[in-house]
């Protein structure tokens, strides 16, 4: 998954930032940092590659697969 995906994959579920951001366990500031920023440079308080794996296992769980430029939502 490359960060320019999440927003794309978020919406197809109808999800708000906020909503990823709970069924990632991550706050939402990191939600809207990935999709904002795409992860170029990481804050301290973003544990990188941890938040973004969490979002893409999140997304997952709910039938999001990426490919390596277009997303696919099969479970809604």
């Amino acid at each position: 998954m490359q960060a320019k995906q999440i927003a794309p994959a978020r919406r197809g579920l109808g999800w708000t930032q906020a909503r990823l951001a709970t069924e990632a366990g991550l706050h939402p500031k990191a939600v809207a940092y990935w999709e904002r920023k795409g992860g170029a440079t990481t804050p301290h308080w973003l544990h990188a590659n941890a938040g973004l794996n969490r979002i893409q296992a999140a997304l997952c769980r709910h039938g999001v697969t990426f490919g390596p430029d277009h997303v696919t939502i099969s479970n809604q």
